[in-house]
């Protein structure tokens, strides 16, 4: 894992926290979490084939930790091509 994804993942919790006055309750809403969270869900779900978003968490682990020297180059580079392509089409929706 390198520096800027600690750095951004910090900065962005801290800014999230820092805008929410660090109350917690004036944010959280059970019904709201269930529309976005369910719809994202779902719509993902819709939009791909069911195997790369079943693979997706593996595709995004890559982002975190790279692959260990033993791995077959182009699998990796396959697999990172597809999580692009997923994301890209949910940017475009």
């Amino acid at each position: 894992m390198d520096i800027a994804t600690i750095t951004g993942f910090i900065l962005a919790v801290s800014m999230v926290l820092f805008g929410m006055g660090f109350d917690f309750n004036t944010f959280i809403d059970a019904t709201s979490i269930f529309i976005v969270v369910g719809g994202a869900t779902g719509l993902t779900i819709m939009s791909f084939p069911l195997s790369d978003v079943v693979n997706s968490p593996r595709y995004l682990w890559y982002c975190v930790v790279p692959p260990k020297p033993g791995v077959d180059r182009d699998k990796v580079i396959s697999d990172l091509e597809k999580e692009y392509s997923i994301l890209k089409g949910l940017k475009n929706t």
